[in-house]
Parts: structure tokens; sequence; C-alpha cells
């Protein structure tokens, strides 16, 4: 049997470590991409996939949007192959002109109000439902999913009703408002014809 003296002396640590860094393999960039990208055979694959579909599509996308687009113009024919320009791109002069008729459609003018009050009431609905701690979101969901569908429903229902005959007419001679059975106005008292009245 050994004597006490004999052992080895244990020591005990009094403080804890410090803790070391993850290894550079598990950590930061490098870590991220190995562990969602790179971390089977399979996700390997489809990385690659990704990236080459995507050096495929983007340079002559952006060939076409930004590089090789036409600016201005003003007429069609700037934006028509020509010797000086054999691969004309986007004609972003067309998209300013039409902008409008994209947005708005064949709505009159009077009537682009509708649209302009849809789009801020949409906008109003995704930021309160994008706005993660906003008091009641579940209100949120209804107005969006539920009263905003409906508004535009109706609003499309209502756009298709006929307005209704008008029960007056202007006297051509004071402009004011009478009957449209009058033959005479209430106001200056002179006749309206059929012709005097428009």
């Amino acid at each position: 049997m050994a004597a006490v003296s004999d052992r080895p002396v244990q020591f005990l640590r009094q403080a804890p470590a410090a803790s070391l860094p993850p290894p550079a393999s598990r950590a930061g960039v490098f870590g991220w991409l190995r562990a969602n990208l790179f971390s089977s055979p399979f996700n390997i694959a489809l990385t690659l996939i990704a990236i080459l579909f995507i050096a495929w599509i983007v340079p002559p996308l952006l060939r076409f949007l930004l590089i090789d687009a036409t600016w201005s113009g003003s007429d069609r024919e700037a934006c028509i192959a020509s010797p000086a320009n054999p691969n004309p791109g986007a004609c972003w002069a067309f998209i300013r002109v039409w902008s409008s008729y994209f947005v708005y459609g064949f709505y009159p003018s009077g009537e682009r109000w509708r649209v302009d009050l849809f789009f801020a009431a949409l906008a109003f609905g995704i930021g309160w439902l994008a706005w993660l701690s906003a008091p009641r979101r579940d209100i949120g969901a209804v107005y969006f999913f539920i009263v905003l569908p409906m508004n535009t429903i109706l609003a499309r229902m209502r756009r298709g009703e006929v307005a209704p005959d008008p029960t007056t007419k202007k006297c051509p001679e004071c402009l004011s408002d009478v009957p449209i059975a009058a033959r005479r106005c209430a106001f200056c008292t002179s006749l309206l014809t059929e012709a005097a009245a428009r």
C-alpha cells in the first residue's frame, strides 16, 4: 500500500477557466455556410445548382435592364433595334411615360383617388402586420384578410352602378338649378328650351 505522500498531487481550480472561442469552422460566416448550405451532399448539390443558375440568369438581366436599356427617347424608334443599337434593352422611356396607365389602368382621372386609397389601406395593413410588437395584431389580421378584400369587392361592385337620372338642369340665363321638367326659370323667368338648357 502506497503512502499518502506517494500519491500524485491533484490540482483543484478555484475560479472557472475562461471559455475558449468556438472553432472557426463552426462560427461566423463559415459556420453558417457549413450549417445551412453545405451540411449534406444534397445541400451541397442544391447550393451549387443555385449558384450556377444565378450566374447564368443575372448577367443577361443586368445587361437588359441597365446596361443596354434605353433611358430616354422621343418616340418608339428609340427602343427598336437599329444599326447603332442592335440589341436594345428595356425601354424605360416608355415605362416612364405610361407609368400612370400601369398603376391606374382605364380609371378616369376623377376616380383615381380610389386606387390611391386602396394602396394607402394596403400599406397600412401590411405595416400593421409586419410590426411584430404592434398592439392588437389580431384586429390587424381581420382588417387585412377580411375588411380590406370586402371593401375592394364592394368598391368594384359600386363602380359598375349606373348614375341616377338628373332631376334638375341649369338655366342658361342665370345658371340656377331648376326642375328638369320646367319650361320657365323660377328665378329669372326666362323661357327654357331644350337647346338653351343644354
